[in-house]
């Protein structure tokens, strides 16, 4: 039996969890609709305790983690399914731990909440995003994202997508921000949440972009989509609801939708005309 999956993610016919207590990775084999028994790939060890964040790119399982309680310093996790190979880079941002992956062209990026351990003072640095070279095993570039505008203290940067314009996308508090993978500069940003401040503490922020072009996020964890050309938008859940977490997949018909967590029931939003923004130029995929 599995304990808590603190992170979940799918390759073709595998399934894999990322478990709390003690930075365990199982994989369940789901071949022809039927669960097999859970398998023990790994500890990830180096005191890290929750898998919080899961990505797969390049053949490769991508894991960022809190650590034990009482530590600082989370880390990340590079698994090769193929070879069985782990390597694992702790304090990447010094007492950070990550809560934000994507992958490009040989690149991790990465980005880290304060918050480290239970019973742990955060440290006074700010959360950054970071680019860590899987060739040279090492980070090649850094930085807080304080130039924002509007933004002021702030516990966690999440939500890092590339979009179909080959951005980096991301959320802080009620901000969406999309980055230049070259040199981390920002590009776009909008505050459609003004009143949230210094929000969060391990939980990820869930992006995902759609069939139809627009970036679906649970943005502080409101069911929020956003057109990445204009930026305009529309809240999907009100303010006083937060999503534990939430994706898009696809119904039996083969229709992309919504779904989320509503404490432990499993929750969908169709995906139609009156859920949706419009993109300029571009026809609706929707029915």
């Amino acid at each position: 039996m599995l304990g808590q999956a603190e992170g979940i993610i799918s390759v073709g016919n595998k399934v894999y969890y990322g478990i709390y207590p003690g930075g365990d990775i199982y994989e369940v084999d789901i071949t022809g609709g039927k669960m097999s028994d859970p398998k023990l790939l790994f500890k990830i060890g180096s005191d890290q305790d929750r898998p919080y964040k899961m990505e797969y790119a390049d053949g490769k399982l991508l894991i960022g983690t809190i650590p034990d309680y009482g530590k600082l310093g989370g880390a990340l996790t590079i698994y090769d399914i193929a070879t069985g190979d782990k390597q694992v880079y702790r304090d990447i941002i010094k007492d950070h731990s990550i809560v934000g992956l994507a992958y490009k062209d040989g690149k991790i990026y990465g980005s880290t909440t304060k918050y480290g351990g239970l019973n742990t003072d955060p440290p006074t640095n700010n959360p950054e995003v970071f680019v860590w070279d899987i060739e040279k095993k090492t980070m090649t570039m850094h930085k807080p994202l304080t130039a924002l505008k509007d933004l002021g203290t702030h516990r966690m940067i999440s939500g890092l997508t590339f979009g179909p314009d080959g951005l980096l996308w991301g959320g802080v508090d009620g901000i969406v921000f999309a980055l230049n993978p070259n040199d981390l500069s920002i590009v776009k940003q909008k505050n459609i949440y003004p009143d949230v401040k210094d929000y969060g503490m391990w939980r990820p922020y869930y992006f995902h972009w759609g069939e139809d072009g627009l970036l679906y996020a649970g943005l502080a964890n409101r069911m929020t989509v956003i057109d990445p050309n204009t930026l305009d938008y529309r809240s999907l859940t009100p303010s006083n609801f937060e999503m534990s977490y939430m994706t898009l997949a696809k119904d039996a018909e083969g229709h992309e939708q919504i779904y989320y967590t509503d404490n432990t029931k499993l929750m969908m939003i169709p995906i139609t005309e009156s859920t949706s923004v419009q993109l300029p130029g571009k026809k609706r995929l929707l029915r």
